[in-house]
């Protein structure tokens, strides 16, 4: 298959590699996700478990469940860890 970039195992796909989108439809183009709103609910959410588990912290600790607060805390701390981080990279100059 050496020198044969069209092909693969005998068949010819360099058409399909060009073939263009049908009539009326406009290519794809990416989306300029930086992750930080979808971090931000995260958080947010975290946060909101962590009250919640706090407020319930005994019947949490009678139901052998105690660490759901620690697990609360450790999703909002990585959350609030990762915010500045995705903001210092959105306002990075592009390279």
């Amino acid at each position: 298959m050496a020198g044969n970039s069209g092909t693969v195992a005998g068949v010819d796909n360099s058409a399909a590699e060009q073939q263009q989108p049908p009539v009326g439809v406009s290519p794809l183009e990416p989306l300029d996700v930086d992750g930080i709103g979808a971090v931000g609910v995260g958080t947010a959410l975290w946060a909101v478990a962590l009250v919640a588990a706090v407020l319930c912290r005994d019947r949490l600790g009678s139901a052998g469940h105690s660490s759901w607060i620690w697990i609360a805390v450790v999703g909002t701390g990585v959350g609030l860890l990762a915010l500045p981080y995705l903001i210092r990279r959105r306002h990075r100059p592009p390279q």
